[in-house]
């Protein structure tokens, strides 16, 4: 698991990044169409859904429920399996979200 944790993690870094940068930028400060951008306005609308602020919350509540799943997996509570095939099965799909991305395993689905 500390693989698939490792490689999420630095997923994230970089999309944190990447919105930080944008944030910083002023992209918050743009109109909700696209025309400007010479794109038509659903791609514009569906660029602005996904701006730095929310991309960053995303991130945050994604990282604190990797931290939770986490936490479950490190207990070896012989009565808490289920709990554990749980969390191992969140992390996972929390992944597969960006099985496009560099480094991503197959043996991770």
């Amino acid at each position: 698991m500390s693989d698939l944790v490792a490689w999420l993690t630095q997923v994230w870094d970089e999309q944190e990044r990447i919105a930080t940068e944008a944030y910083r930028a002023g992209f918050d400060d743009l109109t909700p169409t696209g025309e400007h951008w010479g794109v038509p306005d659903a791609i514009g609308r569906h660029l602005l859904r996904h701006d730095p602020a929310s991309v960053l919350a995303r991130i945050a509540a994604d990282r604190q429920i990797l931290v939770e799943c986490s936490m479950v997996l490190e207990d070896k509570d012989p009565t808490r399996v289920r709990e554990r095939v749980l969390a191992w099965a969140v992390v996972r799909h929390l992944a597969s979200a960006h099985r496009d991305r560099p480094g991503w395993r197959d043996a991770w689905q």
